[in-house]
């Protein structure tokens, strides 16, 4: 939700305090690897979990040309509900798996 947030102000301690909340999705790839890991059966653990992290790699680095791309066009906002929405659908993914 602290990417929603941050768009929609422009005081200088709040967007601290949201980029605060937010740096804790980054302790998540971390801990869905190793579910991951765990989870996947063994036959197909090693392609499973190399082509999750290919695709996961691919996001990542199309990202920030994405987010700039919009941002060149005027739309500066968008680009973090999109990461919101993004980050929730993996949350849910994961947790189904």
């Amino acid at each position: 939700m602290s990417m929603v947030c941050l768009p929609l102000t422009d005081v200088p301690w709040s967007v601290v305090a949201i980029i605060v909340l937010s740096s804790a999705t980054l302790g998540f790839a971390t801990i869905t690897q190793s579910y991951l890991l765990v989870i996947l059966p063994n036959v197909t653990q090693g392609a499973g979990f190399g082509l999750l992290r290919t695709i996961s790699f691919g996001i990542g680095a199309a990202s920030p040309v994405m987010v700039g791309a919009l941002a060149d066009q005027g739309f500066f906002n968008e680009p973090f509900f999109d990461l919101a929405v993004l980050s929730e659908a993996m949350t849910i993914l994961v947790q189904r798996l």
